[in-house]
């Protein structure tokens, strides 16, 4: 196999005629299903994040108010 040389123009790009790089292959069915899968968690971690966060800012809030025992507790059972 002989080496492919590549000519380029002043800007040090390829010019035309010259090898590019290949297409990729289509994803297969189980690719496709496990790149969807791996959306879904990357979803419901982010959801998580955001209502672990929110119960942290909500307790603080109702513990400095100091008016809602049952609230106070709830979040902070939750934020734990």
């Amino acid at each position: 196999m002989t080496p492919v040389r590549l000519a380029y123009s002043d800007r040090r790009t390829p010019i035309e005629g010259t090898p590019l790089s290949q297409p990729q292959p289509e994803p297969t069915q189980d690719q496709v299903l496990r790149e969807r899968a791996a959306g879904q968690v990357s979803d419901v971690m982010l959801n998580l994040e955001w209502t672990l966060a929110s119960a942290k800012k909500g307790h603080n809030v109702v513990a400095k108010d100091g008016v809602d025992r049952n609230a106070e507790l709830a979040l902070a059972e939750l934020a734990k």
